[in-house]
């Protein structure tokens, strides 16, 4: 070995070493910080739902919008761990670092080199969304590794011979079918993952290759995946006609697509005022996307220019079919969300790391590449930081003020379901507590609310006493007005986290 390659596997190694060490911090950051903040309404509803019987919670789970595979394997879990904000969020931390594994094992699978591979997982792993999404007790994280154990089984089928191609294929069906029970959108990306497929198979065939068993295979998978989905098809068909009926997802606009990468590539929202606070004297966040759309195209430009015969078959398919999918869809009733979306981030940071490997100049590809890295594994610790949490503990503490104030013969009453779910799980109170509504919809959460917790307005509580009113200025704000007879004793704030949370407020009421 010459002086100039061992001087490059040198640099290699601390290179290595260096971002090893920051992938480990942030593990450190993500777990240190993992129960400093409150749950939210989609992370109640998780550890609400496991704490039903089997049977009724899977018949609750009909009752929602989403499959049922990732709150069983979150039963087991809180089963062995015990059910706290710590232990359910601690199963998509776990469920991450095994994206993160697969993430190299994929950008390796493609490019067959290590160097990328590993940048490919860092960015993938550092992502201030996907971090983000770490920290939730909600499906995603398991969602895209069952995505990207999919993709790596079928590209190692493609590749093997004999019995071994059918292990593989046996391996597709289970990965894909289990990713259905998991999300629904995990449909557009096994489709994409087929035209993959099919785009190699096509090359397999015009090299001469065996691509008569490759299609077997792949169809073969494709039909077993349709028989293993055949029990859940008519609980889908009620919740999607449920969703047909009535859901609160807005319609797709032009900005729909920019802003979701947007999202996906920084974590934050893309829209006047919140957000991306770097540029607000600079200039307006239309600009920002406007950038965002040149780099992209530069980085596709990289990617048609390359010499790899697999990435071009395999990344483009599952860049853009899943948004024209999601888009042709959502022309009718819309599904297009921001976060549906995470299951791009593998694919999006193997994109930008080949991108960056195609600049000639090596002084410049490597300050580019370790900008891009470094840039990336500062962003969440930073904004995690601007969030001042400390200063923020929601409805945490405004449970635990309940807790520590109501007794046995006040009445609680909850003005919205979003934030319904978050006080129920940290209330240790004996009665149960009320929820204000009328025809409450079902992505409000109704699979978990019963009839005897629901009352239409306050004039139907038939109580005298104390009364405590839970309000939100956060995501489903409603801070109805209480009749006049009610006189108010005291007010007490619990700012939120984040934005769309809002502010917990208690008001305390006498009435006689």
């Amino acid at each position: 070995m010459g002086y100039n390659s061992r001087m490059q596997s040198t640099s290699l190694r601390v290179l290595y070493v260096v971002f090893g060490i920051i992938a480990l911090a942030l593990l450190a950051f993500q777990l240190y910080f993992l129960d400093s903040y409150s749950i939210w309404h989609d992370e109640a509803f998780s550890g609400l739902l496991v704490q039903y019987d089997l049977g009724e919670m899977l018949h609750r789970i009909s009752l929602d919008v989403h499959p049922p595979l990732y709150y069983l394997l979150l039963r087991a879990w809180t089963d062995l761990l015990g059910n706290t904000t710590f232990t359910l969020r601690l199963f998509s931390v776990l469920l991450g670092c095994i994206a993160t594994y697969l993430t190299w094992r994929v950008a390796y699978f493609l490019t067959r080199n290590k160097e990328l591979a590993y940048a490919s997982a860092f960015l993938f792993f550092a992502n201030s969304f996907v971090i983000q999404h770490n920290m939730e007790a909600r499906m995603y994280t398991l969602g895209i590794s069952l995505i990207l154990g999919t993709l790596l089984s079928a590209l190692t089928a493609l590749n093997r011979t004999g019995t071994d191609r059918w292990k593989m294929w046996g391996s597709f069906t289970l990965f894909a079918s289990a990713a259905l029970y998991t999300h629904y959108y995990t449909a557009f990306y096994i489709v994409a993952i087929g035209i993959a497929a099919l785009l190699l198979i096509w090359s397999q065939k015009k090299m001469g290759g065996d691509y008569i068993a490759s299609i077997k295979g792949l169809f073969g998978s494709a039909v077993l995946v349709g028989i293993l989905y055949i029990p859940w098809l008519p609980t889908f068909l009620k919740q999607a006609q449920q969703v047909t009926e009535d859901y609160w997802i807005g319609a797709m606009t032009w900005w729909s697509i920019p802003k979701t990468l947007w999202k996906l590539l920084t974590g934050v929202d893309a829209h006047p005022g919140y957000g991306i606070q770097i540029f607000k004297n600079a200039f307006s966040w239309a600009n920002a996307l406007y950038i965002l759309i040149a780099l992209l195209a530069i980085a596709f430009y990289a990617l048609l220019r390359t010499t790899q015969p697999r990435l071009r078959p395999v990344l483009l398919p599952l860049l853009f079919f899943p948004f024209i999918a999601s888009a042709i869809v959502s022309a009718r009733t819309s599904i297009f969300l921001e976060r549906y979306f995470i299951y791009s981030v593998p694919f999006l940071a193997i994109l930008l790391v080949v991108a960056v490997h195609h600049i000639s100049r090596s002084w410049i590809k490597y300050s580019a590449l370790t900008i891009l890295l470094l840039g990336t594994a500062l962003s969440f610790p930073l904004r995690f930081y601007g969030l001042d949490i400390s200063q923020k503990p929601g409805m945490r503490a405004a449970a635990a003020f309940l807790n520590a104030n109501v007794t046995t013969n006040d009445t609680v009453v909850v003005s919205t379901s979003y934030i319904f779910f978050t006080h129920r799980y940290y209330n240790t109170l004996p009665q149960r507590h009320l929820l204000l509504g009328k025809n409450l919809t079902h992505y409000s959460g109704t699979a978990l609310i019963s009839a005897e917790e629901v009352v239409p307005d306050f004039e139907s509580i038939k109580k005298t006493g104390t009364i405590w009113k839970i309000d939100t200025t956060g995501f489903g704000n409603f801070q109805p007005d209480v009749p006049p007879s009610w006189q108010q004793l005291s007010e007490h704030r619990f700012e939120d986290v984040y934005d769309f949370r809002g502010t917990i407020i208690v008001r305390e009421y006498l009435v006689e």
